[in-house]
């Protein structure tokens, strides 16, 4: 990861951009000398929320409790694949 000012940025975006995604390394923006934005390859930032987004899938032992947990309080359809 390097950093970059943003006044270089600013003038030369072209270069940055093709080392983001030549070199797959982000680059910190820093504007008067402190960080302003974390600047990345797409696919890098679509791995990233993919990897997040299966972290916050409920696991399976905590859908097994929930479907239950429905049927003790006699919900309908509880646990049932919905019908076509």
């Amino acid at each position: 990861m390097r950093t970059a000012l943003a006044t270089t940025l600013k003038r030369q975006a072209t270069e940055p951009l093709a080392d983001i995604l030549r070199e797959k390394q982000s680059i910190l923006i820093t504007q008067h000398g402190l960080l302003g934005a974390h600047l990345v390859a797409l696919q890098s930032y679509q791995r990233q929320q993919a990897c997040i987004a299966i972290d916050d899938r409920p696991t399976a032992a905590a859908l097994v409790q929930s479907v239950l947990a429905k049927r003790a309080q006699g919900v309908a359809g509880a646990g049932k694949k919905p019908r076509k």
